[in-house]
């Protein structure tokens, strides 16, 4: 397969430790676990000492299986399950478990790895309305009808007050630059859905 990528040894010895497990649910933890924590400095001791007892084998086995099972997980959330490959020589039995597993949460875990990262504001809900100045220290300005734009966004990295509402106002003039502005936009989005 062009461009996939094979483990490692030392990631696959790692994972081998699975198979020390007691059953499926024990190492489906050990990836929920491991998915929680793939971006910690150091794995947390409260994470091996639980492994140490469970599967009962050697700090540096434990050690060595949760950060197997950190970076298979990463490697899988940036190139794709179909292109992260074990070797031939590697537990068939114990690849399918792993494969299914992982499979089975990829689609929760891309969505919280894109929810937490973070972004630009986006358009929640658009109102406009039509006013027509009837007072102004400017006679010219009396009767001359204006768009007020108001604009609700939100904005998740902001947790105090993730929704703001942003209100202006255009003349007849400012609103035609601005819808051939946004015209411009829609025809280059177009060009590049093509």
């Amino acid at each position: 397969m062009a461009n996939a990528i094979i483990l490692s040894p030392e990631l696959e010895g790692g994972l081998q430790v699975l198979l020390s497990a007691k059953n499926k649910q024990q190492i489906n933890e050990y990836f929920l676990e491991s998915f929680n924590t793939r971006n910690d400095n150091e794995i947390s001791e409260d994470f091996i000492n639980k492994v140490i007892e469970e599967i009962e084998v050697d700090e540096e086995r434990a050690t060595a299986m949760i950060s197997s099972c950190q970076q298979y997980i990463r490697l899988i959330l940036y190139h794709g399950i179909e292109k992260v490959l074990f070797s031939d020589d590697f537990n068939v039995k114990l690849k399918k478990l792993v494969v299914n597993i992982v499979g089975h949460h990829l689609p929760s875990w891309r969505k919280s790895v894109i929810d937490s990262q973070p972004h630009l504001p986006y358009l929640e809900e658009i109102n406009w309305r039509i006013d027509m100045k009837t007072a102004s220290d400017l006679i010219s300005s009396i009767q001359i009808p204006s768009c007020i734009v108001s604009l609700k966004v939100r904005d998740d990295n902001d947790q105090q007050n993730p929704v703001h509402n942003v209100q202006f106002e255009l003349s007849k003039e400012t609103l035609s630059t601005v819808l051939d502005g946004l015209g411009n936009i829609r025809n280059q989005l177009s060009a590049l859905n093509r």
